[in-house]
């Protein structure tokens, strides 16, 4: 599977945990998580998948399923997404 795949689905994820009963949120956005971390694995300089991975994470610290301690990493996959692609923009 090519890094696009991953990154759709991690997509989808974060869809599915936006319209999800509270009890699903978490579980659809760990796997999206996981599909963000695959993409990087195939392409490091994938700047979408750091991207998608940091909504993932901030969703989650909005619905209060992620700590808000998980901010700065937020922040940090933010900031390597744009410098990746500077036409990323949280």
């Amino acid at each position: 599977m090519d890094v696009k795949f991953y990154n759709n689905l991690a997509e989808l994820y974060l869809f599915q945990a936006r319209n999800s009963l509270d009890e699903k949120i978490k579980n659809s956005l760990n796997l999206g998580i996981e599909a963000c971390d695959a993409a990087i694995k195939i392409n490091p300089i994938f700047g979408y998948a750091y991207f998608n991975k940091a909504k993932l994470i901030q969703y989650g610290i909005k619905s209060k399923k992620f700590s808000n301690e998980m901010q700065g990493q937020v922040d940090e996959l933010f900031k390597k997404a744009n410098k990746l692609n500077p036409l990323l923009q949280n």
